[in-house]
Order: C-alpha cells, then sequence, then structure tokens
C-alpha cells in the first residue's frame, strides 16, 4: 500500500508496479468497474483501427467506451474450432471460400485451436513471408515502386482462390501444396513398418489403456459397494422398511409439490405471445438445496433401509415368500413416483383441454 502512495503521482511506475501483481489489478478493476475485458479491448482497439486504415477502412474515432466502439464499427471475427487434420482441411476451405468472396480483410480477429491452430498459423505465416516477398519485389523493382502493407496480404487472398487447370483438379500455389504433401504432421514418415507409424499406434494403445483403466477401476468400484455395506446393513436388528417406505413416500410428495409449484410459476411465461407486456417471473419454490434435503436424501436413506430389510431375508423357507410380496410392494411405490411426477406438472390440464 505504501509503494502505491508513492507511485500514485507517476503513471508509468504505478504501470510497472502493477504489470506483476495481478491480484491488485483485480481489486483495483473491481473497485472502478473496469474489468480486464475491457482493458484488453482498449488496447486492442488501436490495432484495429490501425488494420482497417491499410486495407481502406475508415474506423469511427474511439469515444472511451470499448464496448460502445465495438457495437458501432462492427468488429467480426473467425473462430476455427478443433479437431486435427480433418479441422485443418475444413477451415482451409473457409479461407479459401471467404477469399473467393474477397472479403478476408473484412474481419478484425481470428481466433483458433488445435486443428484450427494448425490452419491458422500456417496462414498467418504465408501473410508474413508474402509481405516480406513484396517489399523486396518493390524494392528490385525497376524504376522502384512503393510498398504497402495490403500488397502481401491482398496476393495471399488472391492466390487463395484455386484457378482452372487443365488437369482434372485446379492449380493451387506452393504454400498450399506443401500444406497438403505435409499434412500427415503427426506421422511423416509413411508406411506400415515405418517408426512413426508404430510410434502413433502405441501412443494410442496406451492412452486408451490408462483412460479404460481409470473408468473400469470406478466402475468396479461402484459395483463393489453393495458388499462393502452390506454386512454393517445386515446388522441392523429392527425392521426399517416401514421407514423406508415413509421416506419414500416423502420424497415422492415434496416431488410433487416441487414441481407443481415450478409448472404454476412458468405456465404463466408459456402463455406469452409477445403483443402484450411480458409478465414478471415469479419467485422459485425453493431451489437446489430444497431437492437435495427433501428429495435427494430421504430416497438415499430410504433405499439404505430397505437394503438392510432385504438382505435379512433367507433364500428359502416360509420367509422367501416375503421376495414374492416384495416385487408389488416395489412396483407400486415406483409407479407413485410416476404418477407425481405426472400429475404435478401440466398432464391434468392437457387432459382436460383435449377432451
Amino acid at each position: 500500500m505504501s509503494e502505491i502512495k508513492r507511485l500514485k503521482s507517476d503513471a508509468k511506475g504505478l504501470a510497472d508496479f502493477l504489470l506483476h501483481k495481478p491480484h491488485i489489478q483485480q481489486r483495483l478493476a473491481d473497485l472502478v468497474d473496469y474489468t480486464p475485458n475491457q482493458c484488453l479491448l482498449t488496447q486492442e482497439i488501436a490495432h484495429i483501427r490501425a488494420r482497417r486504415k491499410i486495407h481502406g477502412r475508415r474506423p469511427r474515432e474511439f469515444n472511451g467506451d470499448p464496448y460502445e466502439w465495438a457495437r458501432e464499427n462492427e468488429l467480426e471475427g473467425i473462430c476455427f474450432s478443433g479437431g486435427g487434420i480433418r479441422s485443418a482441411t475444413f477451415n482451409l476451405g473457409v479461407l479459401q471460400g471467404l477469399a473467393k468472396l474477397g472479403i478476408l480483410d473484412h474481419f478484425d480477429y481470428l481466433s483458433s485451436v488445435s486443428g484450427g491452430g494448425y490452419i491458422h498459423e500456417w496462414f498467418a505465416a504465408w501473410i508474413k513471408r508474402e509481405e516480406q516477398e513484396q517489399e523486396q519485389l518493390a524494392a528490385d523493382a525497376t524504376p522502384p515502386t512503393t510498398y504497402s502493407p495490403p500488397m502481401g496480404f491482398g496476393e495471399v487472398q488472391k492466390r487463395l482462390v484455386p484457378l482452372p487447370s487443365d488437369q482434372d483438379s485446379p492449380a493451387h500455389p506452393e504454400p498450399i501444396r506443401w500444406l497438403r504433401r505435409y499434412s500427415n504432421y503427426l506421422t511423416p514418415q509413411k508406411g506400415l513398418f515405418t517408426a512413426d507409424t508404430w510410434v502413433a499406434i502405441a501412443i494410442w494403445f496406451r492412452n486408451t489403456f490408462l483412460n479404460q483403466l481409470i473408468l473400469l477401476s470406478f466402475l468396479f468400484f461402484l459395483l463393489l459397494i453393495p458388499n462393502l455395506v452390506a454386512k454393517p446393513i445386515t446388522k441392523l436388528s429392527a425392521d426399517w422398511s416401514i421407514l423406508a417406505a415413509t421416506l419414500y413416500l416423502f420424497a415422492v410428495a415434496w416431488t410433487a409439490i416441487t414441481l407443481r409449484h415450478e409448472y404454476v410459476r412458468i405456465s404463466p411465461l408459456d402463455n406469452y405471445t409477445g403483443a402484450d407486456e411480458k409478465p414478471e417471473e415469479p419467485e422459485r419454490f425453493g431451489g437446489e438445496k430444497t431437492v437435495q434435503i427433501l428429495v435427494v436424501t430421504p430416497l438415499l436413506l430410504a433405499s439404505v433401509l430397505h437394503l438392510s430389510f432385504v438382505l435379512r431375508l433367507p433364500d428359502h423357507g416360509p420367509m422367501s415368500m416375503a421376495y414374492l410380496l416384495e416385487l408389488p410392494f416395489v412396483f407400486g411405490l415406483l409407479w407413485a413416483l410416476v404418477f407425481a411426477v405426472a400429475f404435478a406438472g401440466a398432464s391434468t390440464e392437457t387432459y382436460r383441454a383435449l377432451s
């Protein structure tokens, strides 16, 4: 704090001090309602304005509000998704389509990830090399010509469009042919018995085995849980089946009540047509904690108590009839839940409307 007070009259010194203090930057941003996104966009505006001027587009003057300036100037961007060489191939087609329309210079941003980043960096490198080549050609021309930055970008945009050819496929410039020649960048050496091919196969088997090992271990653990809790549960002497049924019905009742209140809450919004003023959204009945405490927890307790009753039943003898009685009892409880969910919502109103 003393350092900030000392530098408060020195803007550059204060900026250098805050540069490596992200936690202080965050607190200051919250206090003055100036988020990092606003700061970043403000710094980008100068570069966007300079780039637009290069391509003959006249951006408006910055008015102090970066979001408002972005809306007024209708900033546009291209996003290249991931997906390996398939994504790179698709994104190359997107670039060629935009180049054919002559609108590549209309975009202010190019964002990419994974396979999209592969074609992104190839595109950026081609523009950089083309700018250097055009600058050199302008200097070597007789008489020398003046180089302008759009010349390199314009040449790339022109060469991205496939040219007609006497052969079956159109003629492509060398950068695109190079890209396709080395499209198998994960396994540069082709052939079944090359080291690259077998390394890729080994990596695939290794990663698949590790992923499946984690998944199967978790599934086996879930299967072992009943065996782990069976012995402690069978030691319960009391018959908790009645309490289990009570907890289950309690959870079913709260499920119906919650769904009914939610239906009553949103039904006016469903009937809103847009012609009149939109009705105010009613307050929610309960929430996630209500469902966890009054529905999920009773259901879990009911399942554990019912399991203790089932595990103490003998496999044979007179008590084996309890299993036969258990099936319709559980079946009825499940249908109670189905009816509660069905009639808590719009099922009754829908039935009446149809009849």
